[in-house]
């Protein structure tokens, strides 16, 4: 990850697999890219996309800044990143429990932020 926003992270940066969403939970690329409205993008692998921080740009609240949840997930990176990812996760959990076959979704810090 060579983007300087990253360089704030305390915890080790979470590996997204795109394949592995793809193929094991048959999940399609507008699951998670969406335009500016929040509506999700038409898109095929292999399809030229912006990264999460491309938009959701700053990486700390200022103090004392008073935001809406959905504001602070149109502004902020990690609270995008994680509202996409934790809300995923915990949605096909409550769906599916643990289907055969398959572990329940991580959904806790340290479940996806592994040390390398």
């Amino acid at each position: 990850m060579n983007n300087p926003q990253y360089a704030k992270h305390t915890k080790p940066i979470a590996r997204f697999t795109h394949q592995k969403h793809i193929d094991e939970y048959s999940i399609s690329c507008g699951d998670c890219h969406h335009d500016e409205a929040g509506k999700p993008l038409d898109l095929k692998p292999g399809d030229p996309v912006q990264s999460c921080i491309a938009c959701h740009k700053e990486t700390k609240m200022k103090k004392g800044e008073k935001l809406s949840k959905p504001e602070k997930i149109m502004k902020y990176h990690k609270e995008a990143l994680h509202a996409n990812c934790i809300g995923c996760h915990k949605a096909y959990n409550i769906e599916n429990g643990d289907p055969k076959g398959k572990k329940p979704a991580p959904a806790s810090c340290k479940a996806c932020h592994k040390e390398s």
